[in-house]
């Protein structure tokens, strides 16, 4: 004999099978549910595979034997109320969320979720800091907890061009193309008959942070060439030029870090920038070479 299903259980599981459709807002996103009381997700999402990461500031330093560490003076075991105020505070990932902030109080703890679950590139950069920069893995429904240690940033490692890490303080050392250290040779590797170069090779990408520029006029029916010749093993380097009213660079270096033969149509500055490229390895002692080249007939 077959077993009938009682009608309270039915109706039980109808009334369950409405509440839960109303939770869900007839086919929308579930409500947030929270893990390890840090971060908020959406269950909703979970299919997508998305996560998030906790993110907390500290400024670190040695000094008179104590260190400063999460924003609390620290000496001998005993701590010493001390917060630090950081400006120009920066926090970006690969995936391509920016966040500048004009100042913060450390330490300062900042949640970013529904980042795509796998490994991620995070950096922070800070005016008068090192910049960090960490690979960090992204779990689906989970975080990551990153203690960002912002260290002083060393001077002692500047070569004698520095500070020059963006167009507004470009060194001007190579300025005039027709005037030392530039040099003069009547057949260019283009085969033009006039040719100006130079070989910038005391010059060296210090930190994570570090990128350089280099400032020279050029004039109309121009042609330059930018190639570094020389990075120091572990290192990816770019080689960019900007003219003088874009923010973006108006032509790049190709595989083999060489912009070649750019027609210059308008007199203006011109700018060469050189930036570093996150790897795991990287080597900030050696000096990388640029060789620079301006021709026309």
């Amino acid at each position: 004999m077959k077993k009938r299903i009682p009608v309270w259980l039915i109706s039980c599981t109808v009334v369950c099978i409405i509440f839960l459709a109303g939770c869900n807002g007839g086919g929308g996103e579930w409500p947030p549910v929270s893990f390890g009381g840090k971060l908020d997700f959406n269950p909703g999402l979970a299919g997508k595979g998305t996560g998030g990461i906790e993110i907390e500031i500290r400024e670190y330093s040695d000094e008179d034997d104590g260190f400063f560490f999460s924003g609390v003076s620290v000496r001998d075991g005993k701590s010493v109320g001390s917060y630090a105020i950081l400006n120009e505070v920066t926090i970006s990932l690969d995936t391509g969320f920016e966040d500048t902030m004009d100042s913060i109080s450390a330490p300062y703890t900042r949640t970013i979720d529904g980042i795509p679950s796998g490994p991620h590139i995070l950096k922070v950069s800070c005016s008068g800091f090192d910049t960090f920069i960490s690979i960090i893995t992204v779990k689906a429904d989970d975080y990551v907890h990153i203690d960002v240690h912002l260290e002083e940033e060393d001077t002692s490692a500047w070569d004698s061009y520095e500070p020059n890490n963006d167009k507004d303080n470009a060194c001007a050392d190579f300025y005039n193309y027709n005037s030392p250290p530039w040099e003069y040779k009547n057949w260019g590797s283009d085969g033009r008959l006039n040719c100006y170069y130079t070989t910038i090779d005391t010059v060296n990408i210090h930190s994570y942070s570090d990128e350089d520029w280099f400032r020279v006029y050029l004039h109309p029916d121009r042609y330059i060439d930018a190639e570094l010749t020389s990075v120091p093993d572990g290192c990816n380097y770019n080689v960019e030029l900007y003219d003088g009213s874009n923010e973006e660079p108006i032509a790049y270096g190709d595989e083999n870090d060489k912009i070649s033969n750019y027609p210059i149509t308008s007199e203006d500055n011109y700018y060469i920038r050189v930036s570093f490229e996150f790897e795991e390895y990287s080597n900030f002692t050696e000096n990388y070479s640029l060789y620079l080249e301006v021709e026309y007939d």
